[in-house]
């Protein structure tokens, strides 16, 4: 929104401008109205400066004692992680999630796992595999990590943060991950948002939002069973480094799956003006070396590291100066508590390039989904094939695992809220769990 009105106050400027020297005003007249018009931006840019830390200024307000006195709480720590990663800087939270994850790459053993679940050799299987990886993990974060909200004067069960906890724990089960491996891709989920944020961000985060990353994910590292968590920023550097020194290295497996996300991810983009091979090149300029270097992926020619950091920076300061904060939290998943129906879905807010569990359009939405496919922004409309019905917490995962594991994910569950969860979350189905 304030792109837009920086834009189009500088074209009424233009405009007017010339038509004034067109028809002879006197050049005082013109400066005059010059004036007009750059103390009105001088004007805009303070507002944005206002308004750009207001959340910022609020958050340390309310926790910054209990912070300094070492007395936060786990559901403190979530609010104050929700003020970066859901309002200040969202675009970076995904971006910095999305580069943890394929940083994980270059390492042997965690490439043969994700190799071995055919989930990453076609473009059904990845679609779907990314939609629901993106569903959990913004479940974790946006939704109560203590499983209940406070609204309105009163407390509501909402449980969906456990539930995808359970699912994620069932689905792991199934394949033979080591702890350290496990430990590593959390670790990156802390490590790579502060780099991004301190290198790419409008501004950096303070050291309580520090802190509270740290405790947020590790919580969530208990719940998911890691063993051995550092309990400082500075231990879990040091481990994570140590780690990455003694098993990252080249592998067929590295630069096999490097190789089809990258060419995935970037048929988000049309092929229009080389537009696809472009978006190749700035990913592969993201890369740190030893990342590159250990999937060997092939280094984009000098100008496009130029290009890439001017992209970034460009999108820092406009961020920083020119953007008005968001009026709403920016999340995958709904924030709010869906309807109390007895067999509630949800929907995400954001879709690829398959439309997993998008609901079907209608008069102009059906248009705009129509539009997308014909563009090459979209390979498929909203349909069953999808599940445009939505999506149960319980059925996220491969195709043969929809209907497995709900008992099990369940009392996972239960174990991690602290008391039977009813409807509409649970719905007893006869699976064997296998």
């Amino acid at each position: 929104m304030g792109s837009e009105a920086c834009l189009k106050v500088l074209l009424v400027m233009h405009q007017h401008t010339g038509c004034l020297n067109s028809i002879g005003l006197p050049a005082s007249f013109i400066w005059t109205t010059g004036a007009t018009y750059g103390i009105a931006f001088l004007l805009y840019l303070l507002l944005v400066r206002c308004l750009r830390w207001r959340r910022y200024a609020a958050i340390h307000k309310k926790f910054e004692a209990k912070f300094r006195t070492g007395n936060l709480t786990i559901q403190d720590a979530q609010e104050i992680v929700h003020t970066s990663a859901l309002w200040d800087m969202p675009e970076l939270l995904y971006i910095a999630l999305s580069y943890a994850t394929i940083k994980t790459f270059a390492i042997p053993s965690i490439s043969k796992i994700l190799l071995s679940t055919k989930q990453m050799s076609s473009a059904e299987h990845a679609s779907r595999r990314y939609a629901g990886t993106g569903i959990l993990t913004y479940t974790w974060i946006g939704c109560p990590i203590l499983g209940r909200e406070f609204s309105s004067g009163r407390e509501r069960s909402d449980p969906r943060s456990m539930i995808a906890t359970g699912r994620v724990n069932w689905l792991h089960s199934k394949y033979r991950i080591a702890n350290d491996d496990y430990l590593y891709t959390l670790s990156l989920y802390v490590l790579e948002y502060l780099r991004w944020t301190d290198e790419h961000g409008w501004r950096q985060l303070s050291e309580m939002e520090r802190q509270a990353l740290l405790m947020f994910w590790s919580e969530m590292g208990r719940r998911l069973e890691i063993q051995g968590i550092p309990e400082t920023l500075n231990d879990l550097k040091t481990w994570a480094k140590c780690y990455e020194e003694e098993h990252r290295c080249q592998a067929k497996s590295n630069f096999d799956i490097m190789s089809f996300t990258i060419d995935y991810n970037s048929r988000v983009y049309p092929r229009l003006f080389g537009m696809r091979n472009l978006h190749k090149s700035v990913v592969k300029c993201v890369l740190e070396y030893p990342v590159q270097a250990a999937t060997m992926m092939s280094m984009p020619p000098w100008y496009m590291y130029v290009f890439t950091n001017g992209l970034l920076y460009g999108m820092k300061y406009y961020h920083r100066y020119l953007a008005l904060p968001r009026r709403h939290p920016s999340s995958v998943v709904a924030l709010e508590l869906p309807d109390g129906s007895d067999r509630v879905r949800m929907h995400p807010t954001t879709f690829g390039t398959k439309p997993w569990y998008k609901p079907e359009g209608r008069g102009l939405n059906w248009a705009i989904d129509h539009l997308l496919l014909w563009a090459g922004y979209r390979e498929g409309i909203p349909g069953r094939q999808f599940k445009s019905e939505g999506y149960r917490l319980e059925e996220i995962g491969p195709q043969h695992y929809e209907h497995l594991g709900h008992k099990e994910v369940m009392e996972t569950a239960e174990g991690i809220y602290g008391s039977p969860i009813g409807a509409p979350w649970r719905i007893d189905r006869d699976d064997q769990g296998l």
